[in-house]
């Protein structure tokens, strides 16, 4: 149960005994024979899920972040049609200053993923063409991408 994981990690890593540091997650559970994912997280971005269809949705989960010992939790599911695929990323594949100066955000991730669709490794495809956006050869932040296909 993915809430019940999120609250677990809340009570395990109290900012107060952390010395006031936290961190974000965004957790899910698929169940392949009914196709449904169940999904909760704590101030993390959004997942992309990218339909066979080729519509990309955000799956925003709510709450803040780990640590926040008494911030509520709650999880969401959804029916994936299969062959959807799941996109997870760090807040360092979205907070890129472009090559003109401007911050990509998530709605440029959006429109690079679909870009990047289909091809055979995409994963790799979105990190050439975000690091081609930022004309340079290593990225400024954490950069984490993560690509599951669900049949």
């Amino acid at each position: 149960d993915p809430t019940s994981v999120v609250a677990g990690l809340n009570r395990a890593f109290p900012m107060t005994e952390h010395d006031n540091k936290f961190f974000t997650a965004w957790y899910g559970v698929y169940h392949r024979k009914t196709h449904e994912l169940r999904y909760a997280g704590a101030g993390h971005p959004p997942a992309f899920l990218v339909e066979s269809s080729g519509t990309i949705r955000e799956l925003k989960p709510q709450g803040l972040m780990i640590g926040v010992e008494e911030s509520p939790v709650n999880s969401t599911f959804i029916r994936l049609q299969p062959g959807s695929r799941l996109y997870l990323f760090t807040d360092g594949a979205f907070e890129i200053e472009t090559h003109n100066g401007s911050m990509l955000g998530l709605e440029g991730l959006k429109d690079v993923v679909a870009q990047s669709l289909p091809a055979d490794n995409p994963v790799d495809m979105i990190r050439g063409k975000l690091l081609g956006l930022q004309q340079r050869d290593t990225f400024d932040d954490d950069f984490s991408l993560i690509e599951a296909t669900l049949s």
